[in-house]
Protein backbone atom coordinates (compact mmCIF):
# COMPACT_ATOMS: atom_id res chain seq x y z
CA UNK A 1 0.00 0.00 0.00
CA UNK A 2 1.25 3.46 -0.76
CA UNK A 3 0.73 6.64 0.15
CA UNK A 4 1.42 10.58 -0.69
CA UNK A 5 4.19 12.21 0.44
CA UNK A 6 1.67 14.83 1.82
CA UNK A 7 0.82 12.46 3.84
CA UNK A 8 3.70 11.96 5.94
CA UNK A 9 2.06 13.00 9.32
CA UNK A 10 -0.66 10.20 9.51
CA UNK A 11 1.35 7.33 9.31
CA UNK A 12 -0.72 4.57 11.86
CA UNK A 13 2.45 4.64 13.97
CA UNK A 14 2.30 8.15 14.53
CA UNK A 15 -1.65 8.67 15.07
CA UNK A 16 -3.31 8.30 18.03
CA UNK A 17 -6.65 5.78 17.41
CA UNK A 18 -7.30 5.44 21.26
CA UNK A 19 -8.43 9.39 21.19
CA UNK A 20 -11.03 8.37 18.26
CA UNK A 21 -12.20 4.76 20.17
CA UNK A 22 -11.13 2.74 17.24
CA UNK A 23 -8.72 0.02 16.85
CA UNK A 24 -5.20 -0.45 16.27
CA UNK A 25 -7.01 -3.44 13.46
CA UNK A 26 -9.36 -0.82 12.01
CA UNK A 27 -6.80 2.33 12.37
CA UNK A 28 -4.50 0.39 10.22
CA UNK A 29 -6.74 -0.03 7.32
CA UNK A 30 -8.17 3.18 7.61
CA UNK A 31 -7.52 5.67 4.53
CA UNK A 32 -4.89 8.42 5.89
CA UNK A 33 -7.55 11.24 4.99
CA UNK A 34 -10.03 9.40 7.08
CA UNK A 35 -7.75 10.22 9.86
CA UNK A 36 -6.43 13.53 8.95
CA UNK A 37 -10.54 14.26 8.64
CA UNK A 38 -10.90 12.97 12.20
CA UNK A 39 -7.84 15.51 13.47
CA UNK A 40 -9.08 18.11 12.05
CA UNK A 41 -12.33 18.01 13.18
CA UNK A 42 -11.37 17.56 16.54
CA UNK A 43 -8.84 20.64 16.42
CA UNK A 44 -11.82 22.61 15.29
CA UNK A 45 -13.87 21.28 17.92
CA UNK A 46 -10.77 22.57 20.68
CA UNK A 47 -10.30 25.60 18.65
CA UNK A 48 -13.79 26.71 19.33
CA UNK A 49 -13.86 25.89 23.02
CA UNK A 50 -16.13 22.50 22.35
CA UNK A 51 -15.30 19.97 25.09
CA UNK A 52 -16.63 16.13 24.86
CA UNK A 53 -18.46 16.52 27.90
CA UNK A 54 -20.42 19.11 26.04
CA UNK A 55 -21.19 16.61 23.15
CA UNK A 56 -21.77 13.45 25.18
CA UNK A 57 -25.53 12.83 24.52
CA UNK A 58 -25.84 15.61 22.55
CA UNK A 59 -27.51 15.10 18.89
CA UNK A 60 -24.06 16.44 17.40
CA UNK A 61 -23.33 15.67 14.20
CA UNK A 62 -19.95 16.52 11.32
CA UNK A 63 -21.27 15.90 7.76
CA UNK A 64 -18.25 16.02 5.16
CA UNK A 65 -19.19 15.38 1.65
CA UNK A 66 -17.00 15.36 -1.31
CA UNK A 67 -17.25 15.46 -5.03
CA UNK A 68 -15.55 13.30 -7.49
Amino acid sequence: MSYSPYDWHYSIDEWDHRLFGISLAEAEIMDPQQRMTLDCVHMALEDGGITRKELDGSKTGVYIGTEL
